[in-house]
Parts: C-alpha cells; sequence; structure tokens
C-alpha cells in the first residue's frame, strides 16, 4: 500500500475554532474561552481533537480517491491537548493491511494517533 506527502494543517486560528464550534455543535469554553481555558490550567484555549480528525480524515480520503480506492474504516486516539497557533504534520504511513495516522505539532507532540483501513469500492 503506498502512503500519501505529509500535508501541513494550520496553524489554527481562533476564527476555526468558532466556526468549528458552531458547525459542530461543541462550544467546550475550553474550546472558545482563554480565562476558562487558564483557570483549567493552560496557556489559552485548545483545539478541538475531532478539528485535527477531520484533517487527517481528508488527507487519508484525497489519497483514497486518487488510488481508486474508498475509505473503510478509520479509528484515531486522542493523545495529547493541541494548542491554539500550532501547525499539524499529518502522516498516515503503510502498514501491514492499515495506514497508521499521527498528528503532530512542530514542537513534536503527537496529538493524535491513529489507523485507516483502504479498499476497493
Amino acid at each position: 500500500m503506498t502512503a500519501p506527502a505529509p500535508r501541513s494543517f494550520g496553524p489554527i486560528t481562533r476564527a476555526q475554532l468558532r466556526a468549528f464550534a458552531e458547525a459542530s455543535g461543541d462550544r467546550n469554553p475550553l474550546h472558545l474561552d482563554p480565562a476558562f481555558a487558564q483557570a483549567a490550567g493552560y496557556k489559552d484555549v485548545l483545539a478541538h481533537g475531532m478539528l485535527a480528525m477531520g484533517a487527517l480524515t481528508r488527507l487519508v480520503t484525497d489519497h483514497a480517491a486518487a488510488s481508486g480506492l474508498t475509505l473503510k474504516e478509520i479509528n484515531c486516539r486522542f493523545a495529547d491537548p493541541m494548542p491554539l497557533g500550532c501547525t499539524l504534520t499529518l502522516k498516515a504511513e503503510p502498514a501491514e493491511d492499515h495506514l497508521t495516522l499521527t498528528a503532530t505539532t512542530e514542537a513534536g507532540s503527537v496529538v493524535l494517533r491513529g489507523r485507516a483501513r483502504l479498499g476497493a469500492p
């Protein structure tokens, strides 16, 4: 199985977080309210994990479509908080019968790990 080239996503902005919150219905103040996030021990708001998962899924589905395949299964685990302003490197690397997925910040923190299985349409 071939792998797509790594893709950059970001930097993640407040405007993206507001738009994602409205589209997803996830209006958790940890993603939108700096004072709330600071009271919880963070420097600023954190990005939605599902925002990164959506970007990573797009990497996989673009690759699948270009390869004449479809996405059959995807699963991810949120591994670390994703700070506002970070830029992610999205990777999908070939493994035995799937792609191993990662989203990593420029500081080297892996914020998302997962796997995807592609197959014939």
